[in-house]
């Protein structure tokens, strides 16, 4: 996002924008070289040292299926270092360029677009989050019922399209096309695998996604909030994320455009589909912190700068 807002003329040389660099080419160094990393089997001294051991499989943190995934601090990190690296404004150089290198051996691992779009297949079926993803039924589910090929949550995922278009981007900027011609391979078949498969409309024509991005329609993060015993995503309860943008902003499909059109075009359409996409316990807890609200609001935001550019396709 960093490179998009650079892009803006009134932004250049401005004070506060120079802080706001400066603290990223912080986060950036540090996190790769100097701040602790966080892992379920042990502590790692820096990013790097995680990352090149889930890259390599190191057998000092085999175990669950998960413990060589990669999680959202990682792909932050990638999509920092790559904006930063377009705008020509990370201060250390070398560094920046073994952040991306790193980053694109880690995804060319983990995605696979052989006869369709897959990402991480298998890697979080052992996650206590994933462990009711292969029950698809409505009814709220009393046993585990993990599902071995399922692949991440469509929740977790809408980050991804992001980083794809900033991976793609910053090697285009760098010119190592083939790395660019990756990213942008991988976002058209992970599009054209949303339109096909994981999209469906109901009887007023707006879009429900499935759950996982590999097709299935699991629940979710069963009992995931302690005080809500009955608390869980069943089937389709992740389509909220249809709002957040990334799977709306570089979507072909004209459907799919047109009917979140119609969604974003009044406040009330989206409150409604907000209240219906969360279970009512969870919502009113939203609501009594006053974060219904401020999320209503981000995501109007968010969406209404999508919209004016998209309009024009469904005349």
């Amino acid at each position: 996002m960093l490179a998009r807002i650079e892009k803006y003329k009134f932004l250049k040389g401005s004070e506060s924008n120079k802080n706001r660099l400066n603290f990223l080419n912080k986060v950036v160094i540090n996190s790769w070289l100097n701040i602790p990393a966080w892992h379920w089997v042990k502590m790692f001294p820096n990013m790097k040292l995680r990352t090149l051991a889930k890259l390599n499989k190191d057998p000092s943190i085999a175990g669950k299926s998960y413990y060589y995934a990669i999680i959202d601090e990682d792909i932050f990190l990638f999509g920092i270092t790559a904006n930063l690296v377009q705008i020509n404004a990370c201060k250390n150089k070398e560094l920046c360029q073994e952040i991306l290198e790193i980053g694109y051996k880690i995804f060319k691992k983990k995605i696979h677009n052989e006869s369709e779009f897959s990402y991480a297949k298998g890697e979080w079926y052992e996650h206590p989050d994933y462990l009711y993803a292969g029950y698809e039924k409505k009814e709220f589910p009393k046993y585990p019922c993990p599902n071995p090929d399922m692949e991440l949550d469509i929740s977790h995922f809408h980050r991804m399209p992001w980083i794809f278009s900033d991976m793609y981007n910053v090697f285009k900027y760098l010119k190592e096309i083939n790395k660019a011609n990756y990213f942008d391979k991988s976002l058209r078949e992970f599009y054209n695998k949303f339109n096909k498969k994981l999209v469906v409309y109901n009887q007023n024509g707006l879009p429900l996604l499935k759950n996982f991005i590999d097709g299935s329609n699991g629940w979710y993060r069963v009992r995931y909030h302690k005080n809500y015993p009955n608390f869980g995503y069943g089937p389709f309860e992740l389509s909220l994320v249809a709002v957040l943008g990334s799977y709306y902003y570089k979507n072909f499909d004209k459907k799919f455009i047109c009917s979140m059109n119609r969604l974003l075009s009044t406040n009330n359409n989206l409150k409604k589909y907000y209240d219906e996409k969360y279970p009512t316990s969870f919502t009113k807890t939203l609501k009594k912190f006053g974060i219904f609200e401020k999320r209503f609001k981000y995501y109007e935001l968010l969406n209404r700068l999508i919209l004016y550019q998209r309009a024009l396709q469904c005349n």
